[in-house]
């Protein structure tokens, strides 16, 4: 729930390969927008400070940011429904799209991920990943603010490892 908009964000998998989805309803309306098609196994959602939904695809090992517009930027077929119009821009913000799981710090396309499954925001607004595969919290943003974290966690301000030893799932 993006509580400055009022809005509820959850993603749907479809019965096909890269058929889920992204949507958006109104709480105050009840109006549901679908906001992205073509996702792979979204698994974990946030929503930064300009309404943007950032989505861990689980299946291809990327980070992508769902930009919602004011008009439709397409329009699909749905369970045979036709001219479903689609809502936001989608773009891979990390990772390559890869199936095969990896870990590498980088920037873009060069960030690796093994099974990014949760998300959440921190309080500078950098994006905070649950990379289950590689067993690290892993951070993308600003490197440069101090964090504090809870009691005897301490993580690599640059790559978000945990420095004494690795997480396990």
């Amino acid at each position: 729930i993006d509580q400055s908009s009022g809005k509820l964000y959850f993603s749907s998998t479809g019965n096909a390969v890269g058929n889920d989805k992204l949507w958006e309803v109104e709480l105050s309306t009840g109006n549901t927008r679908l906001m992205a098609i073509g996702l792979r196994n979204p698994y974990g959602l946030a929503v930064d400070s300009q309404g943007q939904v950032l989505v861990s695809e689980n299946y291809i090992n990327s980070i992508s940011v769902v930009t919602p517009q004011s008009a439709a930027t397409s329009l699909t077929t749905i369970e045979g429904v036709s001219s479903v119009p689609v809502w936001g821009s989608k773009q891979t913000l990390a990772g390559n799209g890869s199936t095969t799981g990896a870990y590498l710090d980088g920037f873009g396309a060069a960030a690796k991920f093994d099974q990014p499954n949760g998300v959440g925001l921190a309080l500078d607004g950098a994006l905070l990943v649950a990379d289950q595969g590689g067993h690290r919290i892993r951070r993308i943003g600003s490197y440069s603010t101090k964090q504090i974290l809870p009691q005897g966690l301490f993580l690599d301000a640059l790559t978000g490892d945990r420095k004494s030893t690795r997480l396990n799932s």
